[in-house]
């Protein structure tokens, strides 16, 4: 929801649009000159929608971006068992104290189970690749595709409720599968680029402590 004076109220627009749209979106309705704007996002990804608000009606699903990108890497549900450990001690706020290391170390979840998620929507479809932390993949081949991810694929304009995941059929289904996964892939380059999992403190397959490397 988008509030300002400058901008009519009580309108819906169709357009894709993105969480990284919001900090180059909000530069824009600043009113500051044109070099501090560009200076002030100079890297960020997001669009600016504020084109959009003149006439949200009218706008297309793609007017701002083709699809949009969700990202999550759910490392505190690698499984129930290692949740049921350490959810208590992570939520307590004291995940700093001197015992994080040692109650880490002492239970550590299996990193094979597949909790990281890419999801992309183009307006009509919903798709999602599940993998393991340890297996980070940008699939260019279906057989690559099926052997490295668990998928879903929701048709929202025929099933809004999600009900009927249409990867459950990968054969059949096989080219819509394998264009929504182009789509998937092109976001994230454009939008993170490398996307190999070395932003987690994972290493070999266990968990990696920065002074792991001093020893």
């Amino acid at each position: 929801m988008i509030i300002h004076l400058a901008y009519p109220g009580g309108k819906e627009c169709q357009a894709i649009t993105s969480q990284i749209d919001l900090a180059t979106t909000i530069f824009a309705i600043t009113d500051k000159d044109t070099q501090g704007i560009q200076i002030a996002s100079a890297g960020l990804k997001g669009k600016d929608l504020t084109p959009l608000f003149k006439d949200p009606e009218k706008a297309n699903v793609d007017s701002a971006r083709p699809a949009s990108l969700f990202n999550f890497n759910m490392l505190m549900f690698t499984s129930w068992a290692w949740a049921e450990k350490t959810y208590s001690w992570l939520m307590s706020g004291k995940v700093s104290n001197p015992e994080a290391e040692k109650i880490l170390r002492a239970y550590e979840p299996n990193f094979h189970n597949r909790v990281g998620i890419r999801s992309v929507f183009d307006g009509r479809y919903r798709f999602s690749r599940y993998f393991s932390p340890l297996q980070f993949n940008t699939p260019s081949s279906f057989e690559e595709l099926i052997a490295k991810n668990d998928l879903e694929l929701f048709d929202l304009k025929n099933d809004p409720e999600e009900m009927n995941n249409l990867a459950m059929d990968p054969k059949k289904n096989a080219q819509l599968i394998m264009a929504m996964n182009q789509v998937m892939n092109e976001r994230i380059a454009q939008e993170v680029g490398v996307d190999d999992g070395s932003f987690l403190p994972i290493r070999n397959g266990r968990w990696y402590f920065p002074k792991d490397n001093q020893r």
